[in-house]
């Protein structure tokens, strides 16, 4: 089936962005990383992207804190020509500066730390971290863990 074809349909953004918003469910807003903490919409940051990763980890975790330059350089060069890939990183630390300090030295999104991040490990299955599942535009998991192809 090709662009031409008359059975082809363009993906529907809303229905689209409303699966991908089930995957974070009770989240609205998200903060932003670096050292703007600016909270932003949720819906606003994932509309135009065709993948999204939820990275699981800790300021306390050093396997977190070695996959970081990495991740941010992969970040970085998956984004280059046009952004492609949001990631929103989900705390499991239990100190809020914490949370803080290793959110700044991010440059994506991050859940905020009073929404319950437990039930977000618990609906994805997250017993140990690091960890990254990523999901295409239509809320459809791609992988478990792509910790590994970093």
């Amino acid at each position: 089936m090709g662009l031409n074809d008359s059975s082809w349909r363009a993906p529907n953004p809303a229905l689209a962005i409303r699966k991908q918003l089930s995957n974070l469910p009770g989240v609205t807003t998200v903060i932003d990383g670096g050292k703007s903490g600016k909270l932003m919409n949720l819906r606003d940051v994932i509309k135009d992207v065709k993948y999204i990763s939820i990275f699981f980890g800790a300021d306390w975790c050093p396997p977190c804190k070695q996959l970081l330059p990495a991740l941010k350089a992969f970040y970085k060069e998956v984004n280059k020509n046009e952004k492609i890939l949001e990631i929103i990183y989900v705390t499991s630390d239990n100190n809020p500066n914490a949370f803080k300090n290793f959110l700044g030295q991010m440059p994506w999104k991050a859940v905020p730390y009073d929404v319950d991040r437990k039930a977000l490990k618990k609906m994805h299955a997250i017993t140990t971290i690091p960890c990254l599942p990523l999901f295409s535009q239509d809320g459809k998991i791609i992988s478990a863990n792509i910790k590994s192809d970093i």
